[in-house]
């Protein structure tokens, strides 16, 4: 009797796994990354794709027909340890939010995955940039989510750069800086200019998904008082 019961158990456990194919150990591990230069209209994007039981053990996956990147094929190019990665630049384009990679699994289904985050908008400041008294930083769509940072990168008269960071949420367009802030600056000429970053990973079925995008945006001229 006994032999028949583990003989009914071991049958039922065999048609789970055959009828429920999410019960893999194998999660594939994709990663993207688009990156625009607001000045010189410059776009690119990368993507990269692992499969194992965990990051460590995984393998690098190729997918038949490839990856595009807003419906246009991405360049392969071979990594050290046989990693993959999907690569597509384009010059003197605007940046078109949604970003869009799809590829065909395995099942022959297409698979997309859309990465979006608002650019920034005009920038300049407020009122003189005072040594002593700090600073006001005016951005149009200057607000960030929570998984949004923005950093300003400074350069002053002596080539002396330093960046200070801001970190989402936030629902302002005007960012205050204390004189302790940026202290480190000198008195006269310099320039800023602004990267908005945003960073997410989320889980979907037997799917790992990172995904980061970077907008760079065009140098302001600015002027530091004593």
């Amino acid at each position: 009797m006994k032999k028949y019961f583990l003989l009914a158990i071991s049958t039922i456990l065999l048609w789970g796994c055959e009828n429920n194919p999410d019960l893999s150990n194998d999660v594939l591990f994709e990663e993207y990354y688009v990156r625009y230069l607001e000045a010189e209209k410059e776009l690119k994007a990368y993507a990269t794709f692992l499969e194992g039981d965990s990051l460590k053990n995984a393998k690098p996956k190729i997918f038949f027909g490839g990856v595009a990147f807003q419906n246009s094929g991405m360049e392969v190019r071979n990594l050290p340890k046989g990693v993959v990665k999907y690569r597509i630049k384009n010059d003197q384009v605007s940046y078109n939010n949604p970003f869009t990679f799809k590829y065909r699994n395995e099942e022959g289904e297409t698979v997309e995955e859309r990465l979006k985050m608002k650019p920034l908008g005009d920038f300049f400041v407020k009122d003189p940039i005072s040594l002593s008294k700090g600073m006001t930083l005016v951005i149009n769509d200057g607000s960030l989510s929570e998984d949004e940072q923005l950093i300003l990168l400074f350069s002053d008269e002596k080539n002396r750069a330093f960046s200070i960071p801001i970190m989402g949420p936030t629902d302002q367009i005007a960012y205050g800086l204390t004189s302790n802030q940026i202290k480190n600056l000198s008195e006269g000429k310099g320039q800023l200019y602004l990267v908005k970053k945003q960073n997410k990973l989320r889980e979907e079925n037997n799917r790992i998904i990172s995904s980061n995008i970077e907008f760079y945006s065009k140098t302001l001229d600015i002027y530091i008082e004593k």
